[in-house]
């Protein structure tokens, strides 16, 4: 968009992969290697409010995956 003659950039999040469960509910799941950043804790809130999908963060950490 535009705004005061300065284009702004959309905000836009696209996680790791999705997870369709059989009862029909997507788990949308996203990987990160190092604690989640502030401006990814922005992201999530944005996808938190627009998506009724769950997010699921999970942390990579000494070769296991970590639930947040």
């Amino acid at each position: 968009f535009e705004k005061d003659g300065k284009k702004h950039r959309p905000i836009d999040y696209v996680a790791d992969f999705e997870v369709h469960h059989k009862d029909g509910s997507i788990e949308v799941v996203d990987v990160k290697g190092a604690p989640p950043t502030q401006v990814f804790r922005i992201k999530e809130k944005l996808f938190n409010k627009k998506y009724p999908h769950k997010l699921t963060l999970v942390r990579w950490k000494n070769r296991r995956f970590i639930e947040f």
